[in-house]
Order: structure tokens, then sequence, then C-alpha cells
């Protein structure tokens, strides 16, 4: 057995134990094994998500949410870890709105709201959320160099027409069909 095999299978035995103590409320005892868990193997989502969520327990939402930043980090792009990443995001965005870092906050939120659209619970810490974060500035249009040579006040921006475009749709049980 490869030394990194041995030490992914030493990370589960860890990982199995700090769960056990996570159901057993022995919450410090829980963080030390999922900590270790991690050294073990760092590339597993779960680890940090459960550490987080191990944190939270313990008062420790900085970290909680730190470890939950990292868990979606590496669940982000495998469809297999929706769900975790699902969860990370709106932990994350949870705690990062207790610790009042409402752009982070929202952030996550939206990658969340993006996944389940009708969580309740998002959309209300989202709506908290959306007025206190940091206004992110507008792109300006900058007038061609021959308009302000021109004495121009007022810069022409000229943006093209978007098509029209129809859908028509019919579904019933069996099928659905969509013409565009």
């Amino acid at each position: 057995m490869s030394q990194k095999a041995a030490s992914k299978s030493a990370a589960k035995v860890l990982f199995q134990q700090a769960n056990e103590a996570y159901f057993d409320d022995e919450f410090e005892q829980a963080e030390s094994l999922f900590t270790q868990a991690i050294a073990s193997d760092s590339s597993v989502g779960d680890y940090y998500l459960k550490r987080a969520q191990v944190r939270a327990k313990l008062d420790n939402i900085s970290e909680a949410a730190k470890d939950a930043g990292k868990a979606a980090d590496l669940t982000a792009n495998k469809t297999e870890h929706l769900r975790q990443y699902f969860k990370a995001l709106y932990l994350h965005g949870k705690w990062s709105y207790e610790l009042k870092q409402y752009d982070d906050a929202a952030e996550s939120l939206r990658k969340a709201a993006t996944i389940n659209p009708s969580h309740e619970e998002i959309k209300e810490l989202l709506a908290k959320t959306e007025p206190l974060t940091t206004p992110k500035p507008e792109p300006v249009a900058s007038a061609p160099a021959g308009d302000a040579a021109a004495g121009s006040d007022q810069a022409a921006v000229s943006v093209p027409p978007r098509p029209q475009v129809r859908h028509e749709w019919y579904q019933n049980d069996n099928f659905v069909i969509i013409e565009v």
C-alpha cells in the first residue's frame, strides 16, 4: 500500500472516530480528530465541513467560517458533492454574516441560492445581507478619442439591439416540446 493510500485510509478512520465523538457531544475531541483527519488527507471537503460544524458548536465562528469556505472550494466543481457544496456555501454565508463580513456572506449565499432557489433561510438571510454589502462600482463607458477632441460633453454609446426570440413549449407527463 502506498503512503498516500495509507494516509487516506488513516484519515477515514480518524473521520469516523471524530463523527462518533461529535454525536457523543465531545466537541473538543471531535475537533482534534477532524484536524488530524485533515492533516492526513486535506483534499476531502467533508472533513472541513464537519470540523466547521464542530467549531461552530464550540463558538469559534471565525474558524468555522474559514473551514466552510475551504469545504466549498474543495467541492465546487464536483457534481457528486453538490449537497456538501450547497451546505458549505450556506454555512459560510451564515457565519460570515454573523461576523459582519457581509460581502463574503452575500457571495456565498448567492451561489447557494443558484443551487436551491427555494431555500427559505437563504432567501431571508440574503435579503438581510444584500443592503449591507459594499456596492460594486458600475463600469464607466469611455468616449472614443475623436469625440473628446470634438468637444462632445456626452459619450455616445451604441448598444446593439437584442434579437427578439420567441419560445413556445408544450409539456405532458411523457415529454416536453420546445420550439425556438
